[in-house]
């Protein structure tokens, strides 16, 4: 699975790319939303899962999924968050939110609900 991970934590990105690419995925890092973006639409078609940061700076995880719907590409996403007030998420169609710190295996269960 190709994976956009985004993530303005450099410790958090690294570790995340090299266990993902460990699991067999092919993954593509951004350091912010803007970053993302911009990685995104470079290839847009290449992409199964988004994997992003809620807080950051420039574009956040939020707005540059709102990007991607508002463009009609509805991206299968899964946000991550340290904080413990998540915003209202409702209107995006999300695959779930990971609080920091969590483990790689619950990030895993979820990439499989892309392909369902």
């Amino acid at each position: 699975m190709k994976i956009l991970l985004i993530d303005d934590e450099n410790t958090i990105l690294d570790s995340l790319e090299q266990l993902l690419t460990l699991f067999g995925h092919d993954v593509v890092t951004a350091t912010d939303g803007q970053d993302g973006l911009e990685k995104y639409f470079h290839h847009p078609q290449t992409f199964d899962a988004v994997v992003t940061d809620i807080d950051m700076p420039k574009v956040d995880g939020v707005a540059f999924t709102e990007t991607l719907i508002a463009k009609g590409h509805p991206t299968p996403t899964i946000f991550m968050t340290g904080n413990p007030d998540t915003p209202n998420l409702s209107h995006i169609n999300h695959l779930g939110v990971l609080r920091k710190p969590f483990k790689i295996t619950n990030l895993l269960d979820l990439l499989p609900q892309v392909e369902a």
